[in-house]
């Protein structure tokens, strides 16, 4: 678990980080460059990992074997409700979600973190409201977690 306080937000404990795959992890199926070793190092800190995905490109548990992550693979119509019943079903307070798509848009609302990714797919425009960081670039969102005094700078009030 990593746990800090923000000055101005209040505690977090997370426990659990939820991720969508397509256009957050992965273009075109494949993961980006940089998520294993991260994936990696964040578990170490005993936060489950969880991926989330109707999985288009049918490709997430071949790119995703050997790695400390939970798989969660929904149907292409239950997708949203499904990734807001994870985020409820682990708690909400303790959850960092990550995603892009509409289909993100309620997990991210849910979670104690929501971080909307704008990658190479862009993001629902949406999202940038429902979520407390936008970023740029995945790999800059899981450091936030591996680096707590950037989470911090940002979200402190």
């Amino acid at each position: 678990m990593i746990e800090m306080t923000i000055p101005g937000f209040g505690k977090l404990s997370i426990r659990h980080l939820i991720l969508d795959y397509n256009g957050t992890l992965a273009k075109d199926g494949c993961l980006l460059e940089g998520i294993k070793e991260r994936l990696t190092d964040i578990a170490r800190f005993d936060v489950e990992i969880h991926i989330i995905s109707a999985d288009t490109h049918h490709t997430l548990r071949q790119q995703c074997k050997g790695l400390p992550v939970s798989i969660h693979i929904v149907e292409h119509d239950n997708v949203v409700q499904d990734k807001l019943e994870l985020v409820r079903n682990l708690g909400a307070e303790s959850c960092f979600a990550i995603g892009n798509g509409r289909n993100d848009y309620r997990m991210l609302k849910e979670s104690k973190i929501g971080v909307c990714v704008i990658g190479a797919e862009g993001a629902f425009a949406p999202n940038v409201g429902a979520s407390d960081l936008i970023i740029s670039d995945i790999c800059h969102g899981l450091d936030l977690l591996l680096h707590p005094n950037r989470l911090i700078a940002s979200l402190r009030g």
